[in-house]
């Protein structure tokens, strides 16, 4: 199935979210459904390019069903049109279905359906275990480190344990999955992924996780490692994070080891927040970001932001001014700004 007309999809699904910000008290009438929508505009312009402009616009509707005492269903889509490239319109092009359906999945709390240990099993479509991933930049995708950080859009199961189950942890999750990334096939690579997290203090939060999985045809499998601290103040005024990263036969990366890693920081200052992000990719290049991300009313955050980027391949570098402005919408009325999606 293809989404032939975006144009018109995309105002299918603007419109949608008016439904949702509608159903505000429907959470009272229909506790099993969960519904949030966002809309994201973001413009942008490079240095490099003499200002001339990219606009883009992004829809994404989140579900979550509750289908018995235990078992939820978890439906999000994303659905994205380029309305100017550098200056350009470029050509629209169609869009499947399974990438449209970027998360849909069914967990399972095994406890409440069958007395075990309160263990979490997610089969599905999503985001596997792996990586901290933490970003409160405005527009995370533009990110070098984005897909390499997580591991995202792929067919899989993952058994979360129960709290402390290990001791030494207070998260555990492990997951197993297909290696082939945003449809809805079962590819013939497969992967394996593990993710802890300790509670060091009050305010301070450490993570570690690994992953291998297969390349196509006779390529070495990929292995990556990473180790991630997030710190937060206790008056909620600012929050500091870190997170390493190691890379072994990566097929986007032209060395067959690399290493990279991301330093951010955030600062509540009067009506919304600062942003400080720098990440580096080992043979690839360098990323400082400054943002502010501002709230305007209840539902609604503009986000301008400044980037510097230098290239480790051509010693180029750039700088990207932009802005994004974003609308949420749900039907238990919050919001809150979350790590990277």
């Amino acid at each position: 199935m293809m989404l032939t007309n975006k144009n018109a999809l995309f105002a299918a699904i603007v419109a949608s979210t008016l439904a949702v910000g509608t159903a505000a008290n429907a959470q009272e009438s229909a506790p099993w459904l969960n519904m949030g929508a966002e809309i994201n505009f973001d413009a942008s312009a490079a240095k490099s390019k003499d200002y001339e402009g990219t606009l883009r616009t992004e829809a994404i509707l989140n579900f979550e069903m509750l289908l018995h005492e235990g078992v939820k269903a978890v439906i999000k889509t994303r659905i994205q049109e380029e309305l100017m490239k550098d200056g350009v319109k470029p050509v629209s092009n169609s869009q499947s279905i399974d990438k449209f359906l970027e998360e849909a999945y069914i967990t399972i709390e095994t406890d409440k359906v069958s007395g075990l240990p309160r263990a979490v099993i997610t089969m599905g479509k999503g985001e596997m275990a792996f990586g901290q991933g933490y970003s409160e930049l405005p527009i995370p995708r533009d990110s070098q480190l984005y897909y390499l950080a997580r591991e995202r859009e792929v067919m899989g199961i993952t058994v979360t344990l129960p709290t402390n189950y290990l001791k030494i942890a207070d998260f555990v999750a492990v997951s197993l999955y297909e290696a082939g990334t945003g449809d809805l096939k079962i590819s013939d690579n497969k992967g394996i992924s593990a993710l802890a997290t300790k509670q060091i203090t009050s305010q301070l939060e450490a993570q570690v996780s690994a992953l291998v999985k297969e390349n196509s045809g006779n390529a070495p499998n990929e292995k990556r490692g990473s180790l991630g601290v997030l710190f937060s103040d206790s008056n909620g005024k600012y929050k500091v994070w870190a997170e390493g990263l190691w890379f072994e036969h990566n097929p986007t990366m032209a060395q067959s080891r690399n290493f990279g890693g991301q330093v951010g920081a955030s600062y509540n200052a009067g009506p919304g927040s600062i942003v400080v992000e720098y990440s580096q990719v080992e043979n690839s290049g360098k990323e400082t970001t400054v943002a502010y991300n501002w709230p305007v009313g209840k539902a609604m955050v503009i986000s301008p932001l400044v980037k510097y980027t230098k290239s480790d391949v051509t010693n180029a570098s750039d700088t990207v001014y932009g802005v994004r402005a974003s609308l949420y919408l749900s039907n238990n009325q919050k919001r809150a700004l979350q790590k990277s999606k």
